[in-house]
């Protein structure tokens, strides 16, 4: 219905969420599809901030297949496009993709690191976590964590 009352702005935000959706249930072909819509429309509208979660979103279905490689790059496309734009909301989503990026590499102290400065902004600024993202990246904190002695993640974290 929206596509045919041309509303762009709902069907960026429908195929958005649709394909997060279909991420969290292992459809990635139609995660894919639905993200590379939601792109298009974003990028119609002149959208950066539409666009800097479906990059985020890339990022996260990058990571759920273990492309790695692909999922740094998108992170890193969303920091930098934040970054210039001098905004903050996403870097912490971003950042945590990052960090699973690192942890699935064995870089365990550098993820502790990172995910320890996700934690202290969380906290200072009041963002709470979105329970979809949430339940993405929490099994690789638990990875990470049981590849390290509590003391060595307790220490990494804090730095």
């Amino acid at each position: 219905m929206a596509r045919e009352a041309g509303e762009v702005r709902a069907v960026a935000i429908y195929a958005t969420n649709l394909g997060q959706s279909a991420i969290l249930t292992g459809e990635y072909e139609r995660a894919e599809a639905l993200s590379q819509e939601a792109r298009e429309q974003f990028s119609r509208l002149g959208d950066r901030n539409g666009l800097a979660e479906i990059e985020r979103q890339f990022a996260f279905l990058a990571l759920t297949q273990n492309h790695l490689d692909r999922a740094e790059k998108h992170c890193v496309k969303v920091i930098l496009d934040l970054q210039e734009r001098a905004e903050v909301v996403g870097i912490d989503t971003a950042l945590e993709i990052q960090a699973s990026v690192a942890a699935a590499r064995g870089e365990n102290g550098r993820a502790a690191r990172i995910w320890g400065g996700v934690a202290g902004y969380r906290e200072a600024s009041g963002v709470p976590w979105i329970p979809d993202e949430r339940a993405m990246i929490e099994p690789h904190i638990e990875a990470a964590r049981a590849r390290l002695e509590e003391a060595v993640w307790q220490e990494e974290r804090e730095k």
